[in-house]
């Protein structure tokens, strides 16, 4: 019998054919089931249903670990919009409890400060700890960072703008794994956060001379006021920036590291922390503080102030030193001449435009939107966080002496300070006056000791600490820069009631400078 091979053929490859697609679709209707039953297992589950026999080979180990991880994903949600809503309502509270109004919370700059807030708090998290190492008095805590990294960023300014590229390749120095080693990074145990021109640089000299005190490498390194913030900043240079900013305090790190001694601490004497706020380039709306209370909420502040009326004229003259030499006696006459002249006609135009603003808004508000700052240097850039910049005109030297600008605001200690106590409380600050550090420096030592919780020193010590002149004007140079008698009575008169506030708000009547 003849048999077709190329029929047979076909035949044979139509049957495997078919049994091929019959297996998968029963495989597809098996997987269907499959996926149904597991749905209705979970959802079982998900009630809390008791398992039947056919739930007990589902591997519950596996389902719980996903379970656990989706709760904590949820969790992680709602803690973040707990923490921005949280955010939004202090930077509020404060705004009002300064004294704005719903017209200025409903401005699209304060929108814009409550984003700037939230934009920095996540940079600087994503480095900052939200706890520090237990071991030691100071905060500190250990990271990946090589001493390449160490050796570039402390010769690069905190305020430098960083090409893409160069802070791409800074950024992968900084962060590599390789030739790395564990590096133990510390931040300030306590702020000496003000005032200017009352003798921050002193007290400065004298605590360095503590022996569980480790200085920074620089005073004021004004990183939480100035050059840190930059709207346009990605989040590696947030990162970058902190890096930067811890390396001002290496020299506590690199003393913990090598001894035994775990009780040491550093500190930041930046004297415009508390007053100094241009992060949105007017108003403030409190984002520093705010800043500060989740990064470091036990951080303490010491604040040192002066009659305010002296702290002014001191300001005034150190101006006029700035651009003229040390030796008063070589003075230009005109700027002799001129320098109280102008620093009178200034007074009276800034205590009227103060005092007329206070008549339609809050202190607070005419405080912080009267922003003159003038600078010393001719013809540099004021760059504001929230993309406001201006150059400023260039000043005849002369005149230049003399000018205060926003300075006289900084005596308006009360403002400042009562915007940082709604988020810090008042242990946590240390209030002190540059008269009693004159007058009895070891006083005002015992205080300080105390408050920061380290070993006291003998009278002796702290003579010899503060053995030379705290106050360096001289009569001699205030015979020759004769501040007018009239300037100092209308100052008198501006900063009398704000020092009334000031002594009531710290409960105490030496800040009225009465004597």
């Amino acid at each position: 019998m003849y048999i077709n091979t190329t029929t047979m053929k076909k035949s044979f490859i139509a049957i495997v054919l078919l049994l091929w697609v019959l297996a998968n679709v029963y495989l597809v209707l098996h997987s269907s089931d499959n996926r149904s039953e597991s749905k209705v297992k979970n959802v079982a589950l998900l009630k809390e249903s008791s398992p039947n026999d056919n739930e007990k080979d589902l591997p519950k180990h596996s389902l719980k670990k996903s379970e656990e991880k989706a709760q904590e994903i949820h969790n992680q949600i709602h803690n973040q919009r707990h923490y921005r809503m949280s955010l939004r309502q202090d930077l509020e509270q404060c705004s009002v409890g300064m004294g704005l109004d719903d017209a200025d919370l409903q401005e699209e700059n304060f929108e814009k400060a409550v984003q700037f807030a939230l934009h920095f708090i996540d940079f600087y998290q994503s480095v900052i700890p939200k706890s520090f190492l237990a071991s030691y008095k100071n905060p500190c805590w250990y990271s990946n960072l090589s001493q390449d990294a160490i050796s570039v960023l402390s010769q690069l300014d905190s305020s430098a703008v960083l090409t893409p590229n160069y802070l791409k390749e800074l950024t992968h120095l900084v962060f590599k794994k390789t030739h790395s080693k564990i590096q133990l990074i510390c931040l300030p145990y306590f702020f000496v956060a003000g005032f200017p021109k009352s003798a921050t640089t002193t007290l400065d000299e004298g605590l360095r001379k503590h022996p569980q005190i480790i200085g920074p490498t620089r005073k004021e390194p004004h990183w939480w006021t100035r050059g840190a913030h930059s709207r346009e900043s990605s989040k590696d240079r947030g990162a970058l920036s902190v890096t930067q900013y811890s390396l001002f305090f290496q020299p506590v790190a690199d003393a913990l590291t090598s001894t035994s001694v775990s009780n040491l601490i550093t500190y930041d004497a930046s004297q415009s922390t508390l007053w100094h706020s241009p992060l949105t380039g007017g108003l403030d709306y409190c984002i520093l503080p705010a800043l500060m209370s989740r990064l470091l909420p036990d951080t303490k502040f010491v604040v040192m102030m002066r009659n305010p009326v002296d702290r002014l004229i001191s300001h005034c003259i150190w101006s006029c030193k700035y651009h003229n030499g040390d030796d008063i006696r070589q003075w230009p006459p005109e700027v002799l001449e001129n320098g109280p002249k102008l620093l009178h006609d200034q007074v009276v135009e800034l205590t009227k435009s103060f005092e007329k603003c206070t008549e339609t808004a809050s202190t607070y508000k005419c405080a912080s939107t009267r922003f003159e700052y003038v600078s010393v240097r001719p013809g540099a850039i004021i760059n504001h966080s929230l993309g406001f910049s201006r150059t400023l005109k260039s000043i005849p030297v002369a005149n230049e002496c003399g000018k205060i600008g926003h300075r006289l605001d900084i005596g308006l200690y009360h403002v400042h300070i009562r915007k940082w106590l709604k988020f810090f409380p008042m242990k946590q600050f240390l209030f002190l006056r540059m008269e009693d550090l004159i007058s009895d420096p070891f006083e005002t030592m015992q205080k300080l000791t105390v408050f920061l919780d380290i070993d006291p020193i003998s009278r002796d010590d702290t003579k010899q600490w503060f053995s030379e002149k705290i106050n360096k004007r001289t009569k001699e140079q205030d015979s020759i820069f004769r501040i007018k008698p009239s300037t100092i009575q209308l100052l008198n008169s501006f900063y009398s009631p704000h020092n009334e506030q000031l002594s009531e708000l710290l409960g105490d009547d030496s800040f009225l400078w009465n004597h």
